[in-house]
């Protein structure tokens, strides 16, 4: 666990000040035995897994449950993270850059390419991009079908965007797109750049 949150320094604050353990609180999850803060944050109820917008920043709740060992399945939760939320980023671009060129009239062919270069600049581009801001975890004791006890953790994160961020990776994006071989993905990227400069 601490060499975890050395490699991890968001997870030390909750590991060190707030583990807390609850031997009284029953749901359908079993029996509570520890959870990383005295109560949920509020944005554990987000939906997760889709992006929400407070002032000028995106918030991305990710979750992941029946996790056995808790240091583990903290960092694959942030792993998880940043998939799902650039995963979900690269949909938006797509639309928007496909969108663009539907009401100008232009056709787009390289689906696949699109998407691929698309992927490829939010990846190199993610820990810039993506701020992990907080995290919570809740670990329940169950029974399993021979009678003996095990526990099982769920695990939310917490991710913030803030919209100034985009504006560097779509001009990457752009400048790529412009690049690339096939005359719909030049247009493509010649499109985001104007659509950029409009919002200048």
């Amino acid at each position: 666990m601490v060499l975890l949150a050395l490699r991890f320094p968001w997870l030390l604050l909750g590991l060190v000040w707030g583990c807390v353990t609850d031997q009284n609180q029953l749901n359908q999850f079993g029996k509570l035995v520890e959870k990383s803060k005295e109560s949920p944050p509020a944005w554990v109820d987000l939906e997760p897994f889709v992006f929400h917008q407070t002032g000028d920043e995106l918030h991305f709740v990710s979750q992941k449950s029946k996790v056995v060992e808790l240091p583990l399945g903290l960092k694959q939760a942030q792993i998880l993270t940043y998939t799902r939320l650039l995963d979900e980023l690269q949909k938006k671009f797509r639309q928007s850059i496909e969108k663009s060129l539907s009401l100008s009239g232009r056709s787009l062919e390289s689906h696949a390419r699109l998407s691929q270069v698309i992927q490829a600049s939010l990846r190199s581009s993610a820990k810039s991009l993506v701020l992990i801001k907080d995290f919570y975890f809740e670990t329940y004791r169950r029974r399993s079908p021979n009678g003996g006890m095990f526990d099982q953790s769920s695990v939310y994160v917490l991710a913030t965007l803030p919209l100034a961020n985009i504006v560097p990776v779509a001009k990457i994006i752009a400048l790529r797109l412009k690049e690339e071989s096939a005359k719909d993905l030049q247009v493509a990227g010649e499109t985001l750049e104007n659509s950029l400069k409009v919002g200048e």
